[in-house]
């Protein structure tokens, strides 16, 4: 109708519609109505920063689309995230072997495909010691260091193999 919006140059939508158009003029009969096919958005498959790998430490990961506005929820226990997910908001830590899942949303737009991250592995690091062997006069010390934070660490003194029931390294977690 002549109170919808006047056209005066390309503009920009973003929600899935259809757009329809009517020309006008004084003096002449109005045009008849042209309907453009439907329009249809679909939030771009999000991107996961950190898309899998092996680490010995927890990563930071950023969830991202190619979408502007778009919401990200995500899962990290397989499981196919859905509105109800844990929502993105700001980069976080993940330290899960297995997957991260995400899920694009915005309103107006068609969901985007569940995007899948590859395989997170997450290892402990393998304990360093300070002193390695060697001949000595007397008693000596050493350390023993793991760059992953926070893991405990267990020794022995007879040669048999360290688990969690042998003798817990002082400063470890």
């Amino acid at each position: 109708t002549t109170g919808s919006t006047q056209y005066s140059g390309t503009f920009s939508y973003g929600n899935s519609q259809v757009i329809r158009v009517l020309a006008v003029k004084s003096g002449y009969t109005n045009s008849a109505i042209a309907t453009s096919a439907a329009f249809t958005f679909t939030v771009a498959t999000p991107t996961v920063s950190a898309d899998g790998g092996s680490f010995s430490n927890d990563t930071t990961v950023t969830l991202a689309s190619n979408t502007t506005g778009a919401t990200f929820y995500y899962t990290t226990n397989g499981d196919t995230p859905t509105t109800g997910s844990t929502l993105y908001t700001v980069p976080f830590s993940h330290g899960t072997s297995g997957t991260i899942k995400v899920l694009g949303v915005k309103t107006g737009y068609t969901n985007s495909s569940v995007k899948t991250s590859g395989a997170f592995t997450f290892t402990v690091a393998t304990p360093t010691l300070g002193t390695d062997g060697g001949s000595f006069s007397n008693s000596t010390t050493t350390t023993i260091l793991s760059s992953t934070t926070g893991c405990s660490i267990y020794y022995t003194l007879d040669g048999t193999t360290p688990d969690n029931t042998k003798t817990l390294y002082p400063g470890s977690a």
